[in-house]
């Protein structure tokens, strides 16, 4: 959890296994403005939803 106060904690998620198209469906789903999407030796990437 980061150090900043005045900003709320948030629940978070971290999904394994899905495909890019089926992050963002989850995303959306769950209100998201944006996913953070990883692959394997590449940059984290924001993604919106």
């Amino acid at each position: 959890m980061g150090e900043d106060h005045g900003w709320p904690a948030e629940e978070s998620l971290l999904v394994i296994g899905t495909t890019h198209d089926q992050a963002i469906a989850l995303g959306t789903k769950h209100g998201q403005l944006a996913i953070v999407w990883v692959e394997t030796g590449k940059a984290a990437q924001i993604v919106l939803c």
